[in-house]
């Protein structure tokens, strides 16, 4: 890397797929992942290298400035069905407005052997060569880390120079998008996704594994919730890490060998449940609250309006009361075996002490549903 001969990009902690992950999960990607690449090469890195995702969500050029990319790379778009994309070197406009310099390849797949025909094919498919006489061709084996053989490295230098056929010189991504930049001003703008039209299936397959993922990646953001709560600073990156391991574009989409979810399912699965147990133990009996008074936190960053109650058990009574710390809301026993009432939960700014237990779980007096909430019973 010193002597210029490798160069780390790729700016996420790995491939991770971009439509099934969450906001705050994806984020994570890039946030571990700079700082990784900070550690490696002594300064984030530039370019998002996602050669092989199936479709590209309108948050990542957000995402890309909040974290210091600049440039964005891919080559999966070439495999939609039906409609080629219209550009190849362009603005990238994210949803909120956040534009990066993007280069995309038409005509290559997943392995650049350096035949003649694929090179004249990636030329004669860059559709913005009169603004930028250059594309990007990865040379080696890819789809495995196969990497460039001598072979690769031998046909390149024997095609650099040949007449009326593309002129070839090795050179390193940050640079090729260097000179790109420069014609910034003279390139299209394309805003919102990259629909991927192949590969759909992955989204709807699976399903369990899916409902893993995002039950994990609802207990990391309650388990910090939590913490914030509760004045500690744990250190979860671990957690998150392991999470973040499971968006790789293979594994959450489902299109990984069966070992894969044979040993992920379980550990997606147990994470969320020790998550939970320990939100539950950081917050129980915290600001000298009376333990046994069913209350209910709100992780969110903002205050909301849930409804909670329905579906007593057989049996049970509703709750005497729900105390909710600071604003004080009770709910009287209602005498019935159905009870609930539209609340304002502040946020977890507002440092809620409560104990934690999952949405929709049962609780000695009874039943309480929050989606996307936490239901505590403080015993």
């Amino acid at each position: 890397m010193d002597s210029g001969q490798w160069e780390a990009a790729g700016v996420l902690y790995v491939e991770s797929d971009t439509q099934l992950p969450c906001g705050e999960a994806l984020a994570r990607s890039f946030t571990l992942g700079q700082q990784a690449f900070e550690t490696l090469r002594g300064e984030p890195a530039k370019v998002v290298w996602l050669p092989d995702v199936f479709g590209y969500t309108s948050c990542l050029p957000q995402l890309m400035k909040l974290t210091g990319a600049q440039y964005f790379f891919t080559n999966k778009v070439s495999w939609s069905a039906i409609n080629r994309f219209p550009v190849s070197s362009f603005l990238w406009r994210g949803s909120d407005g956040s534009e990066v310099i993007a280069h995309v390849l038409q005509e290559v797949g997943y392995n650049g052997t350096a035949q003649p025909d694929a090179i004249r094919q990636g030329a004669e498919g860059h559709l913005q060569s009169d603004v930028h006489p250059e594309y990007l061709y990865p040379t080696g084996y890819g789809d495995g880390g196969g990497g460039v053989t001598a072979e690769i490295c031998e046909r390149a230098r024997r095609l650099a120079s040949i007449r009326g056929f593309p002129a070839i010189a090795w050179d390193l991504p940050e640079a090729f998008f260097s000179r790109l930049a420069e014609r910034r001003d003279l390139l299209p703008t394309y805003q919102g996704e990259f629909y991927l039209e192949y590969h759909r299936g992955t989204f709807t397959t699976h399903a369990n594994l899916k409902a893993a993922f995002r039950g994990l990646e609802s207990a990391l953001q309650i388990r910090e919730a939590a913490a914030v709560a509760a004045g500690t600073a744990p250190d979860l990156n671990p957690c998150w890490r392991r999470m973040i391991f499971a968006q790789f574009h293979d594994y959450i989409p489902g299109s990984s060998i069966p070992e894969v979810y044979a040993e992920g399912l379980p550990e997606l699965v147990r994470m969320a449940q020790e998550l939970a147990v320990a939100a539950r133990t950081e917050l129980a009996g915290a600001n000298g609250e009376p333990v046994g008074v069913p209350c209910l936190f709100n992780p969110l960053a903002v205050p909301r309006d849930v409804l909670t109650g329905g579906g007593l058990r057989r049996g049970a009574s509703p709750p005497s009361s729900l105390a909710i710390t600071r604003s004080r809301m009770i709910i009287s026993s209602c005498g019935s075996t159905s009870w609930g009432n539209s609340q304002n939960l502040p946020s977890i700014a507002s440092r809620w002490r409560c104990c934690l237990a999952a949405a929709c779980i049962s609780i000695p007096t009874g039943r309480l549903t929050l989606r996307r909430g936490i239901l505590i019973d403080r015993h």
